[in-house]
């Protein structure tokens, strides 16, 4: 990740478009077309495209949105969509059945730090705001730091096996820090967000909070065979919209 103009957080890809993302690789892809059980698998013959825009991300340029009438999709991987055709990701899906275009703050690998910032950045920035904003929340132990005098920003969570990040892991959930991280965040969001938020969770995720949240189940997967697949996003879409719809209407 790096920084972009006023200061956005974006993916190292921008402005172009290639066939391979984070765990959608070709090398994986190979190893499942061995896979006997997957003799008549959907993408053995598909090619995905992920075009990333100026700042990096999985979508238009602010300047080509619509900004009458659109909505922001934010959260990790799932939200980018890997191992999906554009046209099957639920921000495409959802922002169809709204009628309205949208725009996708979604990043790989992501945490609550990145969302918040970018979101702030959005709110700023882009004077009006949206119809609704649909936050998908990823792993609450995950961050982002800045390493080198360039401000590279790298992700650190879970797959990280080094000491030091095992270490900060295991005392962030001993004093509470990363529960009190997300409370922190909702209540920031509701205070500065004057459109509805969906708060949004996917598969066996913890939900973010006690309140109101929309539980997306995962019933099939992507290209990568670990991110939610097309029928996963459809449903995503629907119980999204209808959500939406009841809060807008």
């Amino acid at each position: 990740m790096q920084f972009y103009k006023h200061n956005f957080i974006g993916d190292d890809l921008n402005n172009c478009t290639v066939e391979w993302v984070i765990s959608d690789t070709l090398e994986i892809y190979k190893n499942h077309l061995k896979n006997p059980t997957l003799h008549d698998w959907y993408y053995r013959d598909k090619k995905i495209d992920y075009f990333f825009n100026s700042t990096g991300y999985r979508s238009n340029d602010v300047a080509d949105v619509d900004l009458d009438n659109y909505i922001v999709t934010t959260g990790c991987s799932n939200t980018v969509g890997v191992g999906l055709e554009l046209e099957k990701t639920y921000s495409y899906l959802l922002s169809n059945k709204l009628n309205c275009d949208y725009y996708n703050l979604g990043l790989g690998a992501s945490g609550i730090d990145v969302m918040v910032h970018n979101l702030i950045i959005w709110l700023n920035v882009v004077k009006k705001q949206p119809k609704a904003i649909v936050i998908q929340w990823p792993d609450y132990t995950r961050c982002a730091v800045i390493k080198g005098i360039n401000s590279n920003i790298i992700t650190r969570g879970i797959w990280n096996r080094d000491p030091n990040t095992e270490a900060f892991l295991v005392n962030g959930m001993d004093i509470n820090f990363f529960y009190s991280r997300k409370i922190f965040a909702e209540r920031l969001l509701k205070t500065i967000v004057s459109c509805p938020i969906i708060n949004f969770n996917i598969g066996d995720q913890t939900p973010f909070s006690n309140e109101n949240h929309i539980q997306g189940n995962v019933i099939d997967f992507a290209r990568d065979l670990m991110h939610p697949g097309i029928e996963s996003n459809k449903q995503f879409a629907e119980t999204l919209y209808a959500e939406i719809d009841s809060r807008i209407r």
